[in-house]
């Protein structure tokens, strides 16, 4: 539907830190290690945070631990926003 989920780490160990942590929860989408220069980019303020960007542009941050079931509700909303913008 038009949506890509990747994750990306911050970790200071570089890429080996988080590998162990994918390994374990069996992810089924891209994980990228890009450092602390993604902190100063993107203004990270915590850790975890979810960043919504459509068509390459930051359109959303949502600093903060959430549950599996609000990010899909917030993801179908966001489906549903584009679906009605392009009907229009």
């Amino acid at each position: 539907k038009g949506i890509q989920i990747v994750a990306l780490s911050i970790d200071n160990d570089g890429a080996k830190s988080v590998q162990t942590l994918i390994n374990e929860s069996k992810v089924d989408f891209p994980v990228y290690w890009i450092g602390k220069k993604a902190i100063a980019h993107y203004k990270i303020i915590g850790v975890p945070t979810l960043l919504i960007v459509r068509n390459g542009q930051l359109i959303e941050k949502r600093p903060g631990s959430q549950s599996r079931l609000s990010i899909e509700q917030h993801i179908k909303s966001l489906i549903r926003d584009m679906a009605q913008r392009s009907a229009s």
